[in-house]
């Protein structure tokens, strides 16, 4: 798939959450991240950012590879 694909993909994704960011990293790979302050993270958001961010993967994941992998 070209970089710029996966750069639409990825911004098409970003702009629907508010909690998880997707970027392409100096090697081309995708990088994903929960972006929430870490001075008022509790363990409860910790572990709701965790679960939205696999979610979120698993469905780039679709998109970029056109198949559920995990």
């Amino acid at each position: 798939m070209p970089v710029e694909k996966i750069v639409e993909l990825t911004w098409e994704r970003n702009r629907s959450t508010d909690v998880v960011e997707f970027m392409l990293n100096d090697e081309q790979e995708i990088v994903g991240r929960c972006v929430h302050p870490v001075d008022s993270l509790h363990w409860r958001e910790f572990v709701y950012c965790a679960h939205v961010l696999a979610v979120e993967s698993d469905r780039l994941e679709y998109l970029v590879c056109e198949k559920d992998q995990f």
